[in-house]
């Protein structure tokens, strides 16, 4: 599995947050499709992924996401690169063990 994140992360995603600034977060459930959408371009689409909570669209603001795959569970940190336009750019990167 390690592998097969390490495909997926560190890729930008934008998310819109909104119209005109952006003041919405970014819910739990469109990090987990994002997660599952990157992961399943890299040729293998997780089990599961469960995030605890939405991000905010603060530059730096993070949340790290449990994602398993093939009975291991790995840590995925979402991290807001950008916020411009109301669009929110997302980084992704393997959490720190």
């Amino acid at each position: 599995m390690r592998k097969i994140l390490a495909l997926a992360v560190g890729s930008l995603v934008a998310l819109s947050a909104g119209a005109g600034i952006a003041s919405a977060s970014v819910s739990a459930a469109e990090l987990q499709e994002m997660i599952s959408s990157q992961m399943a371009q890299a040729g293998s689409p997780p089990d599961a992924v469960d995030c605890p909570g939405d991000l905010a669209p603060e530059l730096g603001a993070a949340v790290t996401c449990a994602v398993t795959m093939r009975g291991e569970t790995r840590g995925v940190t979402i991290t807001v690169a950008s916020v411009e336009n109301g669009q929110v750019g997302l980084n992704m990167s393997l959490a720190q063990q």
